[in-house]
């Protein structure tokens, strides 16, 4: 009786040792084969936890390198694919490596305006805030609205990452640029130099026109109308207007 309990003892041993020994591969082999879509950022890191021992492996480490330990980093734009092996089991990933440019970091703008921001070159879905939306508000298409002067912080929110817009909004100056109905002070047919009664000053060189000779300390300007001025290319200085 005694030898037929030690046997049976020893035949339940024999079982719960190869169910333990069981355990790894099975685990494996439920993730064998898969083929996994992974999109990061250049600069971004990530690790592939494993249950055994792997070995790792990347088509084009320019793009994404891996080391020993399973940790990917994102190097340049572009597309690789690392595996991770045992002699059983081999895993793949496909990493795709973008590199997103928000199109403005700073911006100054009026009251009661609106622009339109954008998060280049990347695929996925990008979330919008404001750090000041009674400022500036914004969509969740990435438009932003100028509510009131002040300054607020535009964040593009993807992949973990996130791009920042430093928004200034100012009030649009109230100096006339047409006739004031008021006497400059000149005889009859000459131009002010403050930019009333349509005229303003144009530089020898540069884009902008002003509403004083002074500004910018410009090289021999020129006084011309404002409506000869847009015509021949200039547009207004930000400091006069």
């Amino acid at each position: 009786m005694k030898k037929k309990s030690k046997i049976l003892s020893l035949l339940l041993a024999m079982v719960m040792l190869l169910s333990m020994c069981a355990i790894p591969v099975q685990a494996a082999d439920t993730l064998q084969n898969q083929a996994k879509k992974v999109v990061m950022f250049v600069g971004q890191k990530t690790t592939i936890k494993t249950p055994v021992k792997m070995t790792f492996k990347s088509s084009n480490p320019k793009v994404a390198a891996v080391n020993s330990n399973g940790k990917v980093t994102a190097k340049a734009k572009g597309n690789a694919t690392v595996t991770a092996k045992t002699s059983k089991v081999t895993w793949t990933y496909k990493i795709k490596v973008e590199k997103p440019k928000l199109s403005n970091t700073r911006l100054s703008v009026y009251t009661k305006t609106s622009k339109q921001l954008k998060l280049k070159g990347t695929s996925r879905k990008v979330t919008w805030s404001s750090s000041a939306p009674s400022v500036v508000s914004v969509n969740k298409k990435g438009k932003i609205t100028a509510r009131r002067t002040g300054k607020a912080t535009i964040t593009a929110k993807v992949n973990g990452v996130k791009y920042k817009c430093k928004v200034t909004v100012k009030t649009r100056s109230k100096k006339s640029s047409g006739s004031s109905g008021q006497s400059s002070g000149k005889p009859s047919g000459q131009a002010s130099s403050s930019g009333v009664n349509g005229y303003v000053w144009i530089p020898a060189t540069g884009s902008k026109y002003h509403s004083s000779a002074s500004c910018s300390g410009m090289h021999s300007p020129r006084q011309v109308s404002i409506s000869q001025a847009i015509s021949m290319g200039y547009s207004a200085c930000k400091k006069c207007y």
